[in-house]
């Protein structure tokens, strides 16, 4: 497999993921602030220009983290980071991968495309501190889904855990508040020895 990165984006929820399998893959780095997503080269293996995308060894490509992490888990099952079809905590972790793809990622977004969504200097600013209030309503929201659990699933690492780093990254680097109990989840996390290795291979050092 071949997974198309860039440091410090939410392709690091895959690549922690592949590190915790210990599958062999490929890393490909996509550098976003040079634009590499909206390249010809690049766009012939993922058209909405951005990242993650993983490479099949059929050649196919899959992109959308919630799929990707769903397939990587189901690749070698025993390896439980996910529930087997049918049973509810299958659909729990999926449900928390979407909320976090389609909600909490995009409220980032707002905030990291505010000179491109908005011209003028002085709406850029009042877009940005709406989209930053709004960002940081749904981290208190992600703390609170957090609270009183060792991981989002409960006792055991899972693919639902995938964007707590890439969340606690995100709020520090901007000065947003990360609540008590996802500062925790970030610091177990860290000290998992494959997801160690995925935060020095990106060169992300956390602020816990």
């Amino acid at each position: 497999m071949k997974l198309y990165y860039s440091p410090g984006a939410c392709s690091l929820a895959p690549h922690s993921v592949l590190e915790e399998l210990g599958v062999p893959f490929e890393l490909v780095k996509v550098n976003l602030h040079d634009g590499d997503q909206r390249k010809a080269e690049y766009l012939k293996i993922n058209p909405k220009a951005k990242v993650p995308a993983l490479g099949l060894s059929d050649g196919q490509v899959l992109t959308e983290n919630p799929a990707i992490l769903s397939y990587l888990a189901d690749t070698p099952p025993q390896a439980g980071l996910l529930a087997p079809v049918g049973e509810l905590a299958r659909a729990r972790a999926q449900e928390w991968l979407a909320w976090c793809a389609s909600t909490v990622h995009t409220s980032f977004g707002m905030i990291f495309g505010a000179a491109r969504l908005v011209e003028e200097p002085v709406g850029q600013e009042i877009f940005k501190k709406q989209a930053m209030a709004n960002t940081q309503k749904q981290l208190d929201a992600f703390d609170r889904g957090l609270d009183g659990k060792a991981y989002v699933m409960g006792e055991r690492f899972t693919i639902a855990d995938a964007y707590t780093l890439v969340f606690y990254n995100w709020s520090t680097r901007l000065g947003l508040r990360a609540g008590k109990a996802h500062r925790a989840q970030a610091a177990r996390l860290s000290e998992r020895p494959a997801i160690a290795r995925a935060l020095a291979t990106e060169g992300i050092t956390l602020q816990l």
